[in-house]
């Protein structure tokens, strides 16, 4: 993702929650870290939470993202890139918001944020 991007999606986020709190949970990704990035979250009253380093077992996205891989990707030949993603997009897509969260791990009872959450 580039810094435009995120700066449009935090943007979006603070429009949609109006005057709601935002915590945003994010890797250290270099769009994230950016100077103007976080001057603009902290404009848009937005708090940025990091994921410590090196743990992608608790970002919940990459959880979704390795079940997306392992079910449309992996041992699977499509004759073009359109057709991958469109099958990988309709596996997205077809996902209750509940079998997401559960996809993701966010369900699970073990879930690290699961005391933030209730």
């Amino acid at each position: 993702m580039q810094q435009t991007n995120f700066h449009d999606l935090l943007r979006l986020v603070r429009r949609r929650y109006g005057s709601r709190p935002v915590w945003m949970l994010l890797d250290e990704a270099p769009c994230h870290i950016a100077h103007k990035s976080q001057a603009l979250a902290a404009t848009l009253d937005i708090h940025l939470v990091w994921l410590p380093k090196q743990c992608s077992e608790l970002n919940s996205m990459d959880q979704l993202w390795k079940e997306l891989k392992g079910t449309i990707s992996a041992n699977h030949q499509y004759t073009s890139i359109e057709e991958h993603v469109a099958q990988a997009e309709d596996w997205l897509l077809q996902l209750s918001k509940r079998e997401a969260l559960r996809k993701a791990g966010v369900l699970s009872k073990n879930f690290w944020l699961r005391s933030f959450l209730q």
